[in-house]
């Protein structure tokens, strides 16, 4: 099973500055909706949640203790992701390192020039990141397209979008 993660920081909301949750600096808990509160294991500077498969939608509450004894908690919205569907474009030859195909991709009822991030997860868990035209599409290496099982996954304005290719 592929999982992939999204990053979320903390912030003081008193100063703005960034809490170093490493294991040695903070005790960090987390309530994901209808479950009792669990510890997240710390050792990096942001808690990853599972976005792919995904986390149950709903509230999700933080609590940080840090090692001065302050106590800081966050509340996190996580929308359920969206099933869209992809529709291949015009193909197009471009230089990249040599000659290579393309294939302009945009997806069903999505303006993807918005689009905060695009990535698409390859089978053998390369992920690819894109960015979006002015026409609202974005280039795929056409042998990328061919890749099955393949995910693409979009976030825009808070709510990931995603795509299978079986």
């Amino acid at each position: 099973v592929r999982v992939v993660y999204e990053r979320y920081r903390f912030f003081n909301t008193e100063t703005g500055e960034e809490i170093d949750i490493r294991a040695d600096n903070v005790q960090a808990f987390v309530t994901a909706p209808g479950k009792k509160e669990q510890q997240i294991t710390t050792g990096n500077i942001f808690y990853l949640m599972p976005i792919y498969p995904f986390s149950l939608p709903g509230e999700y509450s933080f609590r940080v203790m840090t090692a001065d004894g302050k106590t800081h908690e966050y509340n996190l919205l996580f929308n359920e992701p969206r099933r869209v569907e992809l529709t291949l474009g015009e193909e197009r030859k471009l230089e990249a390192n040599g000659v290579k195909d393309f294939q302009a991709v945009s997806i069903t009822g999505v303006s993807l020039s918005g689009a905060e991030i695009i990535f698409h997860i390859l089978p053998n868990n390369i992920t690819q990141t894109h960015s979006a035209g002015a026409d609202g599409s974005f280039l795929v290496e056409s042998d990328a397209l061919k890749a099955r099982p393949s995910v693409f996954l979009v976030k825009q304005n808070n709510i990931w979008h995603y795509a299978e290719i079986l």
